[in-house]
């Protein structure tokens, strides 16, 4: 029986992942066509959780069926994954089918998607509960790229999206930051190698 709920889990996270990836980048999509290319948008301020909801509400909101917005403060996580003493404020934008997303302005826009809303504040498994994106003007080459997984630092080897130590998807990493990447080279799938 703990197999079956733990396969059963791992199937709600690949879905609700790869559902928040294309409902997210057809929501790009579909406010271009109403505003522009989002290279033009106007970004919030780095830090500024009311300008980020002015921006989700103008760019994104008619597009992503939400059931209520709710400001977030957090502190941020150092290198070593200790708490500091700095602020990030952010919005959480809650989903009709029962996930979250929080989105907070630091040079371009940094998304954390939570499968599970009732986790936000309660994380226990973060490779799991928890999956980082970013959506920016253009990445570190200049290329128009959307919203994608997470991969700051990354050197384009799965070994790295891995064992990386700050970054890595795996047990005991500090912030399982490139997860969502792993799952999505994995077709959206939970494989042996993920530190369910």
């Amino acid at each position: 029986m703990p197999a079956l709920i733990a396969n059963h889990q791992k199937k709600v996270v690949e879905s609700r992942v790869k559902k928040f990836y294309s409902v997210i980048n057809q929501a790009v999509i579909m406010s271009e066509v109403d505003n522009g290319s989002y290279e033009f948008w106007d970004y919030p301020v780095d830090n500024d959780s009311d300008a980020m909801e002015e921006f989700f509400n103008r760019y994104f909101a008619k597009y992503i069926n939400t059931l209520k917005i709710t400001d977030s403060s957090t502190y941020r996580i150092d290198n070593d994954g200790n708490q500091t003493d700095e602020l990030q404020n952010s919005i959480i934008v809650y989903l009709t089918d029962g996930s979250a997303i929080q989105m907070r302005a630091s040079a371009g826009i940094d998304i954390a998607f939570y499968p599970n809303a009732s986790k936000i504040g309660n994380i226990t498994k973060s490779q799991r509960e928890v999956f980082s994106f970013n959506f920016n003007k253009s990445n570190a080459n200049g290329i128009k790229s959307s919203v994608e997984p997470y991969t700051a630092g990354w050197d384009g080897t799965t070994e790295n999206l891995i064992n990386n130590t700050r970054y890595g998807c795996r047990h005991n990493s500090p912030t399982y930051s490139y997860c969502a990447k792993l799952l999505q080279l994995n077709n959206w799938q939970i494989t042996k190698d993920y530190p369910w």
